[in-house]
């Protein structure tokens, strides 16, 4: 391929200012999925508390809007704010008096499963095991944030023990890179959720897992402050990856709905040049060749309608700044509450280098 002609197509794929038809249709239908899941969330929230349209609607087949059912939802919770309010400070005292059997008689919340169903640790357990997490506290201290407590789930995901863990840095486990964003993070003491992307080492290898870090400051005796959070492993199909053994010819990554990289196979470094960290968080558009964008758009409507479907050929940019042909196959991952996809695990093969 003529090293020009090269030249002017790289500066074009890369040109944020030009949006083609493809990435404009879809934009829009990631729009209307965005949409669809606002409209069912109201209807579950309307459904959960029992909101009725307003004694004064006539018309029988009036909607009821988002904003009658939101003001509805502030309606019931400042109705029950005192008895939430007494719940948790009955929590909080027994967390400090370290009393698990006072703590599982008071969490009465009427979302919770029946008591003779399974108990407190049990269901927080499956709970949090559903949605790929484990639980992370850590003490509050400016040189070390050391891990006071981490649940035993964290085996399965990255190999360690809970003694491995306990009483060590936090930065002992997270990728050098991101030192400074978590302790930026850590450091702002935030007393309301906040998010924080990074990547935890395996205890296996040396390679590392792309997670995100849900957490808040929380004060306990009085004058000791823990971070109490969750952390969600973002690669969704780990023991297709761990237990195979991939040709060189062909590598793995993971893509949520609206087409960004969230994982990336390490065999990927050595095909197209990029670390891991060089593409997570950015879309597949940013380096498929301007002419083939079309490929992708159709090979995304295949998969989320069947769920198992392989693209066209099409080219892909190398850090080398060199167009490669792959051809991806994918298969959808289904959120197993909703039933809706929400990201695909491709296996992407070379066809021909240029």
């Amino acid at each position: 391929m003529n090293r020009n002609t090269n030249k002017l197509k790289r500066i074009y794929s890369r040109n944020s200012d030009i949006e083609s038809p493809a990435k404009r249709q879809f934009r829009n239908e990631n729009e209307k999925r965005r949409r669809d899941l606002s409209t069912q969330l109201t209807t579950n929230l309307r459904d959960i508390l029992l909101v009725t349209k307003p004694s004064d609607t006539n018309e029988e087949n009036t909607k009821l809007d988002k904003g009658s059912v939101l003001r509805q939802t502030v309606t019931f919770l400042q109705k029950h704010q005192q008895n939430l309010t007494n719940e948790i400070q009955l929590i909080i005292s027994d967390l400090q008096n370290h009393s698990p059997s006072l703590l599982n008689s008071s969490l009465e919340f009427s979302w919770k499963p029946p008591c003779d169903i399974t108990s407190i640790d049990e269901w927080l357990q499956l709970a949090i095991e559903s949605m790929q997490c484990f639980f992370l506290v850590i003490k509050f201290d400016l040189n070390l944030h050391k891990i006071v407590h981490v649940s035993k789930n964290i085996h399965s995901y990255f190999g360690y023990s809970q003694d491995e863990l306990i009483n060590h840095s936090l930065f002992d486990f997270i990728l050098p890179s991101n030192h400074d964003q978590l302790l930026a993070y850590l450091l702002n003491n935030h007393q309301v959720l906040q998010t924080c992307d990074i990547s935890w080492k395996r205890a296996v290898d040396n390679d590392y897992e792309q997670c995100t870090l849900i957490g808040a400051y929380r004060t306990i005796n009085e004058n000791e402050e823990y971070f109490m959070s969750i952390v969600k492993i973002n690669t969704l199909d780990r023991m297709l990856r761990m237990n195979a053994d991939y040709p060189i010819e062909e590598f793995i990554t993971y893509l949520n709905i609206q087409g960004k990289f969230v994982y990336v196979d390490s065999k990927a470094r050595q095909i197209l040049g990029y670390n891991p960290f060089d593409l997570i968080g950015r879309t597949y558009f940013d380096f498929v060749h301007p002419d083939d964008l079309a490929v992708i758009v159709r090979a995304y409507k295949l998969w989320k309608e069947n769920g198992n479907e392989k693209s066209e050929p099409y080219r892909f940019l190398t850090k080398d700044d060199q167009w490669i042909l792959l051809q991806t196959s994918s298969q959808a991952h289904i959120n197993a509450w909703t039933g809706k996809v929400e990201s695909y695990i491709c296996t992407t093969y070379i066809i021909e280098w240029y």
